[in-house]
């Protein structure tokens, strides 16, 4: 099992321009019409360890013995100290007595950030099996029991909440306690899409997940002592398994571009961008490609439609065929001085996995990859 501190991403790699295929055809008026290409991109979509290394970071990928990624998150609640907890009684009590009276004690509130949705917008994703967990180590001798309070999602945008609903939310949980005096024992409380409607929660892309809890005794009849015990401690954890669907999610980004030619010396004559793509990933893109001036403002478009890749095909959620793409697209002699001018590239990529209508749920493997190219073909005028 490999595990990778980091949150999941979609890294980039790009190379600067650089000059091939130059051949000149040299004309006795004194003027020079080479052909000259340039390489724009050269980009390889992975999912790749971008967290520094830090013990506070409560986000990692996990990577099964078959490739499979799972996304977790972990935070950790506030200790739980003995004298804290038994000053929430009605009746205050020393840290041994004959019984113990039933009482709640509360928690504070716990947001987790998970930021799901950092460049991604719109359209809809679908989380299959997703998981919360909530792990107590409980060093007391007594029973306890665990229920949650006020849990709210945050889709972005919304500063209300929404309620995070189901028998998993709404039930009081029994926590095992020790027979022996400074042992220990691990009580994991697993909320699913049978018992809650996590699947929605997720599937919302939430900025934060928030929740109060409550911590209580039914009661004891028999001698307790609690004297030098051990806070106890309460964990939560999210398990996202990389099992899902995506409609329609925009993926967009802002670029560097320059085509590197002089229009003070040099008439460009033609050009035309290759777009090609190697696509090993069961995601599928409707791109368009815009080109921006210094001030951010679009001043144009590679495609004149937008351009639809498919989706690797899966077999049982799994990539078996990759899928190569690869377009030629020549700019017209009214669009040049745009593209000529243009000082920032922004790709818009509407993503959506293979079969996204039916809800095909498709598993996403570490050894998956998409290869983007980008290229420049330009046939110019060099005045001697």
């Amino acid at each position: 099992m490999k595990k990778i501190s980091g949150l999941l991403i979609i890294t980039l790699m790009f190379f600067s321009a650089c000059d091939y295929d130059f051949s000149a055809d040299i004309k006795t008026q004194g003027t020079i019409n080479p052909t000259y290409a340039v390489a724009l991109v050269d980009a390889n979509f992975t999912l790749e360890e971008l967290l520094p290394d830090n013990a506070d970071i409560n986000r990692y990928l996990e990577i099964d013995n078959d490739g499979f990624m799972t996304l977790f998150y972990k935070e950790s609640l506030p200790p739980l100290g003995v004298n804290d907890f038994l000053s929430g009684s009605s009746i205050p009590l020393p840290l041994a007595g004959p019984y113990l009276p039933a009482f709640d004690y509360a928690l504070n509130e716990t947001t987790i950030d998970l930021n799901l949705n950092i460049n991604l917008n719109g359209g809809s994703i679908t989380f299959f099996d997703p998981k919360v967990k909530i792990i107590m180590t409980n060093f007391w001798n007594i029973p306890l029991q665990f229920s949650f309070s006020n849990m709210k999602y945050y889709p972005e945008g919304d500063t209300v909440g929404k309620d995070v609903t189901g028998s998993f939310v709404n039930d009081t949980h029994i926590i095992g306690s020790p027979t022996v005096k400074n042992d220990s024992v691990v009580t994991t409380l697993e909320m699913n899409t049978g018992n809650s409607n996590i699947d929605e929660v997720l599937s919302s892309v939430p900025t934060f997940i928030s929740a109060g809890a409550v911590v209580g005794t039914p009661g004891q009849s028999t001698p307790f002592d609690l004297t030098g015990a051990n806070d106890n401690k309460v964990n939560m954890e999210i398990v996202i398994p990389l099992n899902l669907s995506m409609d329609n999610v925009l993926f967009t980004d802002t670029l560097d571009f320059d085509l590197g030619v002089n229009t003070d010396s040099t008439k460009v004559k033609n050009i035309t961008i290759n777009f090609e793509a190697d696509n090993g990933f069961p995601l599928g893109m409707n791109i368009q490609v815009y080109f921006l001036d210094n001030n951010f403002v679009i001043v144009d478009s590679l495609f004149s439609s937008r351009f639809d890749m498919e989706p690797a095909s899966v077999s049982n959620g799994i990539v078996n065929t990759r899928v190569q793409s690869k377009v030629p697209v020549s700019i017209p002699e009214s669009r040049m001085d745009n593209i000529l001018n243009a000082k920032y590239m922004m790709p818009h990529i509407k993503l959506r996995t293979t079969d996204a209508t039916n809800l095909l749920p498709v598993k996403i493997y570490s050894t998956y990859d998409i290869g983007l190219q980008l290229s420049a073909k330009m046939e110019l005028e060099l005045i001697l």
